[in-house]
């Protein structure tokens, strides 16, 4: 075995050695940028939609018919831990899920945007003061403030719009 003796010599000194400070070198200027390393972010999935939905349905019918479940998810391209919980019926999509908590039913809100449409091939435009006083038309509850905005991602056919108020400028001569 071989030993190194690492300490220094009691002899030596050991000195640093500084710029002077007219020549000084400052770090931007020896432009030595630190080197990130960037993570690539994982796309969220969206589960409320057809194509994701669809996906599971299969990949659940074919661990049903004896398929392993972890190829199977690398298969549909699904979360192992996802299609696990949906396969045995631990969760369900978050759409399902909070449906109770939904201010209007399927019909009633279907019954909102067909009116809305209406309005929109009439020409008139449709902004949250029109749209809220409806709402409770239709359901008998105010809506928060976030419903709308929330109701109209549900529905991306329609859009808000925001009238100016229309001056008269014509010359009478």
């Amino acid at each position: 075995m071989i030993r190194l003796n690492l300490r220094p010599k009691e002899n030596c000194t050991t000195r640093r050695v500084v710029p002077p400070k007219s020549e000084s070198v400052r770090p931007r200027d020896l432009d030595m940028t630190k080197a990130k390393v960037y993570r690539e972010k994982k796309q969220k999935i969206n589960y409320d939609s057809l194509e994701v939905i669809c996906r599971i349905e299969q990949a659940c019918n074919d661990i049903s018919n004896g398929a392993k479940l972890a190829p199977t998810a690398l298969k549909y391209d699904l979360p192992a831990g996802t299609l696990r919980n949906r396969y045995f019926g631990h969760t369900q999509s978050a759409s399902k899920a909070h449906l109770h908590e939904r201010l209007m039913d399927d019909t009633q809100e279907q019954a909102l945007v067909d009116w809305m449409m209406f309005l929109g091939m009439t020409g008139r435009p449709i902004s949250r003061t029109t749209l809220r006083p409806k709402c409770v038309e239709i359901c008998g509850k105010l809506p928060g403030k976030v419903w709308v905005w929330r109701f109209m991602k549900r529905h991306p056919e329609l859009k808000l719009k925001i009238m100016p108020t229309l001056t008269c400028r014509c010359d009478l001569s």
